[in-house]
């Protein structure tokens, strides 16, 4: 066993406990509240910034997103997850009673009211829809046995114009001229 977990179980009243692979949300902490408190102040980023690129844009084409952006927004999202959410998640999978606070009704009720002043198709979105509108939407990508045969009928073959030429081009400092002078 590790020394870190060796030491963590020398505490007496603390009990370290793994869940089981492959569980549903009724025992995942994080898919009990942490990941949907994260997608609401998330989103509530998202929609605020839609909102105030609406006044200057023209058509949904000119609302531009960033990475940089979603960057902090993502930031922003994370130090916005409180302790009690932390704390709630984990006790609602472990069947304890929870700390009291409710961020997320809260949370919820915040992009509610920005989502109303967003119409799509001339209606509108409440938030709990808008949370969860990824939820059949696996996270990462699956990995298909066929992979393999489509990477292989992907690759470029060289021909003869192409071979990488594996002799020794060191730039010497007349070389470097050279070329300087051809760019200016």
């Amino acid at each position: 066993m590790h020394h870190v977990i060796q030491w963590i179980l020398s505490f007496r009243k603390l009990k370290l406990q793994y869940f089981p692979p492959n569980t549903t949300s009724k025992l995942q902490p994080l898919d009990q509240g942490i990941i949907r408190a994260f997608k609401a102040h998330y989103r509530k980023y998202l929609v605020k910034h839609i909102i105030a690129c609406c006044a200057m844009a023209q058509t949904p084409d000119d609302i531009k997103i960033t990475c940089l952006d979603a960057i902090y927004w993502i930031d922003a999202a994370w130090r916005a997850i409180t302790d009690a959410t932390i704390c709630n998640t984990f006790c609602t999978a472990a069947d304890i009673v929870t700390v009291t606070g409710d961020e997320q009704c809260e949370e919820l009720e915040k992009l509610d009211d920005l989502l109303q002043h967003v119409t799509i198709g001339g209606q509108t979105m409440k938030a709990s829809d808008f949370i969860e509108l990824d939820k059949d939407i696996p996270p990462f990508n699956i990995w298909f046995d066929n992979c393999e045969r489509l990477m292989a009928s992907d690759l470029i073959e060289f021909n003869d114009d192409d071979e990488i030429d594996d002799e020794d081009d060191r730039i010497t400092t007349e070389s470097s001229q050279k070329y300087r002078k051809q760019w200016k």
